[in-house]
């Protein structure tokens, strides 16, 4: 994420930290995204090769880095715009 080393906590609040394996921010890496570093250190930490993770993410940044890191992007679907886009 690019959020701060906080998410962190938030994620744990939320009940959402133990399903994640690592939490990567861009300040604990000192790259934010599309830096293909944020990317290359949530895979290293997880012990998991690019072509086999997937990022799926709703920002061209995300895109970018993510392929930038041999890590295949997964846009959110379409039906889902509306409601981004407070439609």
């Amino acid at each position: 994420t690019n959020w701060d080393v906080g998410i962190g906590e938030q994620l744990e609040r939320a009940g959402l930290a133990p399903y994640l394996s690592a939490i990567v921010s861009s300040a604990e890496t000192g790259a934010e995204k599309p830096d293909p570093r944020v990317f290359e250190e949530a895979l290293k930490r997880v012990g998991v090769q690019p072509e086999r993770a997937i990022h799926i993410g709703d920002d061209e940044a995300d895109q970018a880095g993510a392929l930038a890191a041999g890590v295949a992007f997964e846009p959110p679907p379409l039906a889902t715009l509306p409601a981004r886009l407070g439609l």
